[in-house]
């Protein structure tokens, strides 16, 4: 096709929309689409070169150029730590924001580039946790503090703290600390400094909050870690009517004090008023303190707050959203049916009351996860961070997703996301547990260090139990393994998935008898209804001779949805005796065609 060139106001070149020019491999997304292109798709062409100049490799490389396109204009680009090189992490942010699809949010110019990169070489030995912002501005909003007289207010507080997060989760150029891991710090007696340094952001927002009736006193002030500044600090009065407008003026305050600029669809996010009415958010807040619980009585509380918020407003996505998550967070201790259908009820609601939300879009990922289907799983984390990229439970459903259908590319962009946003977040870091299974099987040290991480972060956590036994059995250390499991089955007899990790270690260890006297009844029943524990039954069998009984289980999770065909056909070491097997062969050919015609 001819090139054709326009000449701008100021003087430089772009490529005229509808002409498709460039070396495939290195076309920024407006390029392949024919758009146009202009200075900030050389900076896309750029994060290519510099992205293969760290890692050997070809950023969207693929075998033909059809799709090698393909890839730049739908696939997560790929990050420069899962590579496996040792770059600092702050050359593979600055490299992540030249690959961003959208070129609004790539460096803006070659020279804005080149003043990152200098800052980036120039920064001394040692330094390099603490400069983030020479690639990234990056926040955390610590938990404000309620100095009401009865200190009685702490979910309006922890309500206050998270919409400012949401607010400025919105804002695509800034690294924001997810909710999950602020909250962690409540209480905290870290200085501002060594929370900075353990979480690499650059600014720490803190405050308080003092309710008295109908009347309200937020303090704010935003700090820069690296020099121990106040950069902005403010005090607001009003009442509860105000609280909405309170929020938004916190969240510009900052942007204006970080020097950023919003984007208009930025401005219409900050300034919406998802439910205006003052009492109905009250009793959402309330709600919303309780659900993040879970627990049933806290459940209960949560349910009986939202349906009184929807009595005051009628139809409203918000509420039906959370409603959504009350009935979801039922359902994961009971997987039962008619419980999730309550929550599909609420999300198709919210859905018809506002189709591009990404919090329905979450919420139905959750749901599809619950009934173990992971391409609806997979496609609603993929629209709900479509709007919301840096969503940390769509980061988590696509994550996991992507690993049981094979698209690895899609779990390592989410597990890297999701450890720069929520770090202290067990969850973010059993989403890299997966990657690290893929690409180096089970006794590999990335899942041994993100199970590790995960664990200690939550020793109670259902999922970092397994994990952390399992890598720890993969690795030999079969008492510590042992140990975690006794405690498991003491606090929650039978749990399914503790009883599959205690007949996998005796499959390692040799103890065939031990192993089959773990497969009861009452077990297997429960582990017939998933695909994870399936697999770990799969596994044990093959361990300890027991081909017709690893294949029928093999079987049965890939039934329930397990298609990662590079995994199971040549990755996991602990099917390795069934491999030749005429069954495992076909079996595996099935594998490959539903791998292989899954469309991401």
């Amino acid at each position: 096709m001819e090139s054709r060139a326009e000449t701008r106001p100021g003087g430089g070149a772009v490529t005229a929309p509808g002409v498709v020019l460039g070396t495939v491999g290195y076309m920024a997304p407006e390029q392949v689409q024919g758009l146009g292109a202009d200075a900030r798709s050389d900076i896309f062409a750029l994060g290519c070169v510099l992205y293969e100049m760290v890692t050997g490799r070809r950023a969207f490389e693929r075998p033909t150029a059809a799709e090698t396109l393909a890839v730049i204009l739908s696939a997560p680009a790929p990050e420069v730590s899962a590579s496996g090189t040792d770059a600092p992490p702050e050359l593979g942010r600055l490299v992540a924001r030249c690959l961003e699809k959208q070129p609004g949010q790539r460096f803006q110019s070659a020279s804005d580039l080149a003043f990152a990169l200098r800052a980036l070489t120039m920064a001394p030995l040692g330094a390099t946790a603490r400069t983030p912002e020479t690639v990234q501005p990056s926040i955390i909003v610590l938990p404000f503090e309620d100095i009401s007289p009865g200190r009685d207010n702490e979910y309006f507080a922890d309500g206050l703290t998270e919409e400012i997060i949401a607010d400025l989760s919105k804002i695509r150029a800034l690294r924001v600390i997810s909710r999950t891991s602020a909250m962690r710090l409540k209480g905290t007696d870290k200085s501002v400094q060594a929370i900075a340094g353990e979480l690499n952001v650059r600014h720490v927002l803190e405050g308080s909050v003092r309710k008295a009736g109908n009347n309200l006193r937020i303090t704010a002030q935003l700090i820069d870690a690296v020099t121990d500044a106040h950069v902005w600090a403010e005090k607001y009065s009003g009442t509860l009517d105000d609280v909405f407008d309170i929020q938004e003026k916190v969240s510009r305050a900052i942007v204006a004090a970080l020097r950023m600029t919003l984007t208009p669809d930025e401005e219409r996010k900050i300034a919406e008023r998802p439910l205006a009415n003052r009492s109905a958010y009250d009793a959402y807040l309330r709600a919303r303190q309780d659900y993040w619980r879970w627990s049933q009585p806290a459940l209960d509380r949560a349910q009986t707050y939202l349906r009184s918020a929807l009595d005051i407003v009628g139809d409203n996505a918000l509420l039906y959203v959370a409603l959504g998550h009350v009935y979801a967070g039922y359902a994961e201790s009971t997987m039962d049916e008619p419980t999730i259908r309550q929550a599909e009820e609420c999300a198709l609601k919210a859905l018809q009351l506002q189709p591009d939300s990404p919090e329905v879009h979450t919420l139905l990922a959750s749901i599809a996860m619950l009934r173990g289907r992971f391409k609806d799983e997979f496609r609603s984390a993929r629209q709900a961070l479509s709007s919301n990229p840096n969503d940390p439970d769509g980061l988590f459903f696509l994550g996991t997703s992507a690993f049981l259908l094979g698209r690895m590319e899609y779990a390592r962009s989410a597990a890297e996301r999701l450890l720069r946003i929520d770090p202290l977040w067990p969850m973010a870091h059993l989403v890299m547990v997966l990657v690290g299974l893929n690409d180096e099987g089970p006794e590999g040290p990335t899942v041994f260090k993100a199970s590790e991480s995960a664990y200690r972060l939550d020793p109670s956590n259902f999922l970092a139990r397994y994990w952390y036994a399992l890598a720890l059995a993969a690795r030999r250390r079969f008492e510590e393994a042992q140990a975690i499991v006794d405690r498991w089955l003491e606090e929650v007899p039978g749990h399914v998935m503790a009883v599959g990790i205690r007949f996998l270690l005796h499959a390692l260890r040799g103890s065939r008898t031990e192993a089959l006297a773990c497969l009861t009844d009452q077990f297997t029943s429960l582990a017939w209804q998933g695909s994870w524990v399936a697999l770990t039954i799969a596994e044990g069998c093959a361990l300890i001779g027991e081909p017709t009984e690893s294949l029928r289980w093999l079987e049965r999770s890939v039934d329930k949805g397990w298609i990662n065909y590079p995994f199971l056909s040549r990755i996991d070491p602990w099917l390795e005796t069934i491999r030749g097997d005429p069954r495992f062969d076909a079996l595996m050919a099935r594998v490959g065609h539903e791998w292989e015609a899954f469309e991401a």
